[in-house]
């Protein structure tokens, strides 16, 4: 009962009726023009919102939650990385002038776009590296089977499992070598794409 009258309580209610009215027409445009549209011509939304109505199928659920559970998570798991980042670099005060270095470089040859971004590459793999050992969580990728099976061990999985992938591989020698845990060089090199490309 105590959270009707919190003032914290208050304000995220009114947070979520206004994010609600700024949502709805949104959803609303996106439901008519597909109630308006034969079967075989049925608009492509690239957005969440669309995302979510194709994966519902016509089952009931709440699009304007949803589309703030996804809001949340990605605040959370990018500041997380950028968070780990930080502190990773800071272990590593060597690498802040070839970072600078290489995003001045990059951004005065190609300016803030796809090309210039795509020249960080040592900047890409600083991230990449902090996020192999610190993920935001050590299971990835919750999935539910689409029909019961036989899983691991002959259990019998049924549609309303809950599926995760196991994630300590990312600390694994055997794949990722015995050198330093921490290797700001080890994804440079992975990428074989002309950066004239994609200007």
């Amino acid at each position: 009962m105590i959270h009707w009258f919190l003032p914290e309580c208050k304000k995220v209610r009114e947070q979520v009726k206004h994010a609600r009215s700024m949502l709805q027409p949104i959803i609303d445009k996106q439901r008519l023009a597909r109630k308006s549209s034969s079967a075989g011509n049925q608009p492509k939304y690239h957005d969440t919102i669309g995302w979510m109505e194709e994966t519902a199928a016509g089952r009931p659920f709440d699009p304007e939650a949803a589309q703030l559970g996804f809001a949340l998570s990605a605040l959370h798991t990018t500041s997380n990385l950028m968070k780990q980042a930080l502190y990773d670099i800071c272990l590593h005060p060597e690498l802040i002038q070839p970072l600078r270095d290489e995003v001045s470089k990059a951004v005065s040859e190609n300016g803030w776009s796809t090309a210039g971004v795509f020249q960080m590459q040592l900047l890409d793999s600083v991230i990449k590296e902090s996020q192999r050992l610190k993920p935001a969580g050590l299971g990835k990728l919750p999935q539910r089977p689409f029909w019961p099976y036989l899983g691991f061990f002959c259990l019998l999985m049924s549609k309303s499992s809950q599926l995760r992938t196991e994630g300590s591989p990312r600390h694994c020698h055997a794949q990722w070598g015995k050198t330093s845990p921490w290797h700001q060089h080890r994804r440079r090199h992975v990428r074989h794409v002309d950066v004239a490309d994609l200007r």
